[in-house]
């Protein structure tokens, strides 16, 4: 498969045909992402195909390919919720001995919405869902006083502490000598803070992991502000709904073991490139929120998942109703079954019915490692991609 050539022939539009269309959207849809402005879902159908084009020139595969990050925002821990439980202990069972766990956040000019909530509900009250209100439980009253980033970091350390006083899962890091840091991202790169370190050749030095994920997201964010991108804005044309390890047997096929998991704000502003639809895509700084679920042989979501989901559709700029939003979502997967599971769980909940027009605005797409399909019924849209990369890196 690998060995054909990449033409516009193999780049095959099925469904109502937009080929033209889409082809006329780019310097529409790029001077929109630029402005953040209102992007459509057709231009958001765009910049996500040229994207994929853009992975399949990758000459290598990312420096962090052996990362898994679930998405959450104020990256909390829920530490009573069954489905986070689960997900958490398969992330330690498949991070190697003497890796890494990391809490990654975000703040300074960047600051965390989540985080800022929780201080707006501590001093003037607000009026929230009960899934909001449930993240803004999980982030600590001692932020209140605290500006950014000092505040989101005083909240990452108290989710790393609830993560190593919980018995099992402090069994679980000590046996296998798991070193457990929190990383606030602010537009000058990431600060991080070792909570408790197990390698003995430290986890900072040149060439680690955290090295790595540090210089990938200070390029990104460096390109953000080049471009002119106001990221003081929370902005998005797409919110991407899918599950690590679901994907995992496409993004690391061979089951190598994981060199760092965590838990990472879902904000768009921050563009980790792990595997997932963020590195499929090439989504950068500015372009994309990341909600993850649960797929076992239902979709699952955690309470602060659902409330991750909500809060974008209703705060961020380029997808809320209110803020000039497309209401554009992505149910991604490794097969279509898996993708349209997960916009049926997304509509089981009648606030995101309200929010996607009834779930118009919902598409689903897959990529199983050679194929990648992108479709939006009510649009009309199908964009069918095969992965013919110049060089593989899967």
């Amino acid at each position: 498969m690998h060995s054909l050539k990449r033409t516009e022939s193999n780049r095959l539009v099925l469904g109502r045909d937009i080929t033209a269309t889409v082809g006329s959207l780019k310097p529409r849809a790029y001077g929109k992402l630029l402005t953040q402005g209102k992007i459509s879902v057709p231009e958001s159908f765009y910049l996500l195909d040229h994207g994929f084009t853009d992975f399949q020139t990758k000459p290598e595969p990312t420096k962090t390919r052996l990362c898994e990050l679930r998405r959450v925002a104020g990256n909390i821990f829920e530490a009573e919720d069954h489905v986070a439980r689960r997900e958490i202990r398969k992330m330690l069972t498949n991070v190697k001995d003497e890796g890494i766990f990391l809490i990654l956040g975000h703040g300074g000019s960047i600051p965390c919405g989540a985080v800022s909530a929780k201080k707006k509900l501590l001093t003037d009250g607000i009026d929230v869902h009960e899934n909001i209100s449930h993240i803004l439980d999980h982030i600590p009253v001692g932020i209140l006083g605290l500006n950014s980033p000092e505040a989101e970091e005083l909240n990452a350390r108290h989710q790393a502490t609830l993560l190593l006083d919980d018995s099992e899962f402090s069994a679980i890091i000590n046996d296998k000598h798991i070193s457990v840091v929190t990383g606030i991202c602010t537009d000058t790169g990431i600060n991080f803070n070792v909570i408790r370190e197990s390698k003995s050749d430290g986890i900072l030095n040149p060439g680690s992991v955290l090295v790595a994920l540090s210089d990938q997201l200070k390029r990104g964010l460096s390109t953000a502000l080049e471009e002119g991108k106001n990221l003081q804005k929370h902005f998005a044309h797409v919110m991407f709904i899918w599950d690590p390890q679901e994907m995992a047997h496409v993004m690391n096929p061979k089951s190598e073991p994981l060199e760092l998991v965590g838990l990472c704000c879902i904000d768009g502003r921050l563009p980790p490139r792990v595997p997932g639809p963020r590195y499929i895509f090439r989504t950068r700084a500015g372009e994309a929120v990341s909600v993850t679920c649960s797929i076992n042989g239902k979709v699952e979501f955690t309470k602060g998942e659902l409330g991750s989901g909500l809060y974008g559709l209703n705060q961020v700029y380029g997808l809320a109703p209110g803020r000039d939003g497309n209401w554009h979502v992505l149910a991604f997967a490794s097969s279509m079954e898996h993708a349209r599971m997960i916009r049926e769980a997304v509509l089981e909940m009648p606030e995101f019915v309200s929010l996607t027009k009834g779930g118009a605005t919902i598409s689903v797409g897959f990529f199983d490692g050679e194929l990648l399909v992108l479709r939006n019924g009510v649009s009309g849209i199908t964009i069918r991609r095969p992965y013919i990369p110049d060089t593989p890196i899967l």
